[in-house]
């Protein structure tokens, strides 16, 4: 660790020490014949600091012997070029932070672990042997998910910047984005970003599942889930394909709009999948095991096969404003090279609800026929093929987010709309939703 004495925030690592995680469970056979049961928990989990996090706060201080992360501006807020800084493609001999300020990031000393509460209730009921429906209800509240604030910002207040918004949906209208103005609240230093343990997510779900365990050669579950997920952890994108990814918060402006008002940063969750159905069903004919036909039983027996169906809502992503703010806004110029928002804070655009548009929807087919045969007493072979997303089904994985781009002057601020905006750029691409392939295999079993 490199502290700078001059930052005393830097010093000091914080240490939690509150982290009690109770969890019970019941169960009630209503009836006392085992067909219909109430079942239910609850769990308070806790999760770890990234490394990313930690590392960041160990080197990213402003200490002369640390990790230097700095903001070089090439020009003031008036427009005159700022001495010493070099011209692309020059590189910095050495440091000076009257060229370039540098980033901060540091812990809170009231840093807690991120939490999740987790609870559940289920009803099932056996209709018939060995197959049963059950309803469910799930339900999770994250707490103290980390954020990135830039704590050298001064509060916006009512200061907005009004765009025009040209072109697109919105043509014409106008909209507000906060301002961030004057200079910063510690001038020696640019970011200084403070890795806040204050979001919140909350995620609601019904379930209702129909399943039947192995049976006269016959197995199957499917499953529809309708949920709900909710945060405000504002992130600046988001990844599309199978449970998505929320950026981790770092110097890069991926914290809320207005670190001075997480309200405005409730909204969907990155990861929210509103509708899923997965089903998998298992055919294993037993019938002609035991044939006392040789040839049924050299044709016809062993044989597995297996089929397995997801398809979900897609996944939500956010609108993004590339650009920065006109120059010469008055009366106080703005932070240089400061985003829409003159603050350097999240892109995301303010005047729309977050994560309000999605991927199309996500559906993925595997299949899998296999077939075993008994070569001696003690030796068992198995030969299959598998197909993975068997129908080639195309699962797009990206898309282009940036939705205006700032210009106009000072006087009069515009939004031009990108007509790409929204456009599918990737698909089949990701861990999970990946082009059709097939697999051949086999196993010995002795």
């Amino acid at each position: 660790m490199l502290p700078n004495p001059a930052l005393p925030q830097t010093t000091t690592f914080p240490s939690d020490n509150k982290d009690f995680g109770p969890r019970f469970g019941f169960a009630w056979d209503i009836t006392g014949q085992g067909t219909t049961v109430i079942r239910g928990g609850y769990g308070l989990y806790f999760g770890r600091i990234t490394n990313e996090q930690i590392y960041d706060a160990m080197t990213q201080t402003g200490n002369p012997g640390s990790q230097l992360s700095p903001t070089i501006f090439p020009t003031t807020s008036t427009g005159g070029a700022v001495a010493g800084v070099p011209v692309y493609p020059t590189v910095l001999s050495t440091y000076n932070a009257s060229v370039g300020q540098a980033n901060i990031t540091y812990f809170p000393s009231d840093m807690r672990l991120p939490a999740a509460e987790e609870f559940d209730a289920v009803l099932e009921h056996e209709f018939w042997h060995n197959t049963s429906l059950s309803l469910s209800y799930i339900g999770s509240v994250g707490r103290f998910l980390p954020i990135g604030i830039d704590t050298n910002l001064n509060n916006p207040g009512s200061n907005v910047i009004t765009y025009t918004i040209s072109g697109g949906p919105l043509n014409g209208q106008k909209v507000t984005e906060p301002l961030f103005t004057g200079t910063r609240p510690n001038p020696n230093y640019n970011q200084i970003v403070q890795y806040c343990t204050c979001g919140i997510s909350h995620y609601n779900a019904a379930v209702a599942e129909f399943k039947r365990r192995m049976n006269g050669g016959v197995q199957f579950d499917f499953t529809y889930t309708y949920a709900s997920d909710t945060d405000d952890v504002s992130t600046s994108s988001t990844t599309g394909g199978s449970g998505g990814s929320a950026t981790t918060p770092n110097l890069s402006s991926d914290g809320p709009v207005n670190p001075f008002n997480f309200r405005a940063e409730e909204g969907v969750s990155n990861l929210e999948v509103r509708n899923r159905f997965a089903g998998a069903v298992i055919w294993q004919p037993p019938y002609f095991d035991h044939s006392s036909s040789l040839l049924n039983r050299a044709l016809l027996s062993g044989w597995l096969v297996s089929v397995t169906e997801i398809a979900e809502s897609g996944l939500p992503y956010i609108q993004i404003i590339s650009g920065n703010q006109p120059s010469g806004l008055a009366p106080t110029p703005t932070i240089s090279s400061g985003g829409p928002t003159g603050g350097k804070t999240s892109p995301r655009a303010f005047f729309v609800p977050k994560n309000s548009n999605f991927f199309p929807n996500f559906v993925n087919t595997d299949m899998r026929i296999a077939r075993a045969f008994t070569v001696h007493e003690k030796l068992r072979t198995e030969l299959s093929i598998e197909a993975f997303n068997l129908l080639n089904h195309r699962n797009f994985t990206s898309v282009t987010q940036n939705a205006y781009s700032t210009s106009g002057t000072a006087a009069a601020p515009l939004l031009l709309y990108n007509s790409t905006f929204g456009n599918l750029t990737q698909a089949n691409n990701g861990t999970i939703f990946t082009a059709r392939q097939l697999q051949l295999g086999a196993k010995i079993s002795f």
